[in-house]
């Protein structure tokens, strides 16, 4: 194939577990959806890895940190992609700070 041709190629995502049963848990929920590795090591990561070039994958991902944020429980998840890092807090959490406010 022509590399001018060639689909864009995507990051991998990598979102920092706090312990081995949260990367385990998110593991779990992402495999359906995304090749996924555990990446031992201070900090303990999931790497997945996008397999789409159109941004759908992007609201797969967020949907699925949701749903793993609410049943680990935790309060948000750090995301590194592209260079960058992002901080998503889960809904539980914000609705926490939204009655407290």
């Amino acid at each position: 194939m022509n590399a001018l041709l060639a689909p864009p190629s995507l990051h991998p995502v990598e979102v920092i577990a706090p312990d081995p049963q949260c990367a385990a848990l998110l593991l779990q929920y992402a495999s359906p959806a995304f090749p996924a590795e555990l990446v031992t090591g201070v900090p303990l990561l999931v790497r997945l890895q996008p397999q789409q070039s159109e941004t759908r994958w992007v609201i797969e991902f967020l949907a699925l940190i949701q749903r793993w944020m609410d049943a680990a429980p935790l309060p948000c998840a750090k995301v590194l992609y592209g260079g960058r890092s992002y901080l998503i807090r889960s809904s539980i959490d914000v609705a926490r700070f939204v009655v407290a406010d």
